[in-house]
């Protein structure tokens, strides 16, 4: 009789936990999905700071690159010209006028090293001020992604393991990039771009773990990134695939719009640094979720 009473317990208790039975990854992709809205719509004014932040990077980024490009463009034309019209000459020359030609060997130096120059200035001028605009820039827009997530900011602590984590996977790729291009094989290319995507995914994973350790902890960090990377890959890499499409279609619709009206230009570019400032959110929601019981 008193295994009787019980059954019905029993039964109760297996028909409201079985609903509530969900995969792991599904559950860390939806719940992550999901509080990143509510992490914005309860957090209006940090996001709205984001979004300013955010929009300032993108308009830095934007007028290095236009003036990478002015300086590059002058050093070229300049060389182009003298080029060109060297190649006219030595078309309707004699042999004895292109040795004359040859002979004045400082302008074609001058020519070529205009182009040395330029493209010298690009990669150690341009090159690291992008790089420095995306550590000191780009680290205070997801230091307040963090503050949104996980609702408490070390600003200098996250600055300096941002720029940690940033240094090293950029490192890693320039030393495999520069090994896999060294081949020259078209299969080196496509393991080149695949280590790069995945080193990127592995740094987003770095910036959503930044709060749980100090900077003392950094090789302790650096192990967490890769084992939750590959322990809750599934999950993970979802969030980032997902993240990156959403700001690809943004940037798309955005080039689409170069040559609409004013208006709708503007509109997709706030869209883009939304879907941006949302992105980081909900991978550091993500990464949040993916990283609980895991020391």
């Amino acid at each position: 009789m008193e295994e009787a009473r019980q059954f019905p317990y029993r039964l109760k208790s297996v028909r409201v936990s079985l609903p509530k039975r969900m995969k792991p990854q599904e559950n860390i992709i939806l719940n992550s999905l999901k509080e990143s809205f509510e992490l914005i719509r309860n957090k209006r004014f940090h996001f709205a700071v984001l979004f300013l932040t955010q929009f300032a990077f993108l308009a830095a980024v934007f007028a290095t690159l236009v003036f990478a490009g002015i300086e590059f463009s002058k050093g070229m034309e300049a060389s182009n010209e003298f080029l060109s019209s060297f190649q006219g000459l030595t078309e309707e020359a004699s042999p004895e006028d292109i040795i004359n030609i040859m002979e004045q060997s400082e302008a074609i130096d001058k020519a070529y090293s205009n182009i040395t120059a330029a493209t010298n200035k690009l990669l150690f001028v341009y090159l690291p001020i992008l790089f420095l605009l995306y550590i000191l820039l780009n680290g205070i827009n997801w230091d307040i992604a963090n503050t949104i997530v996980h609702e408490h900011s070390a600003f200098l602590k996250f600055e300096a393991m941002f720029s940690i984590s940033t240094i090293f996977f950029a490192a890693l790729a320039l030393i495999l990039g520069t090994i896999l291009f060294s081949i020259g094989t078209d299969v080196a290319m496509i393991v080149a771009l695949i280590i790069f995507v995945l080193l990127v995914y592995f740094a987003y994973i770095s910036f959503g773990l930044i709060f749980k350790y100090k900077l003392s902890q950094t090789k302790e960090f650096l192990k967490a990134v890769f084992y939750i990377g590959f322990k809750k890959a599934g999950a993970l890499l979802f969030s980032y695939f997902f993240a990156v499409l959403v700001a690809v279609l943004a940037g798309m619709l955005v080039y689409n719009m170069m040559f609409s009206s004013m208006t709708s230009l503007f509109l997709s570019i706030a869209l883009l640094v939304i879907a941006l400032a949302w992105g980081k959110i909900y991978l550091m929601a993500s990464v949040k979720k993916a990283a609980e019981g895991i020391r």
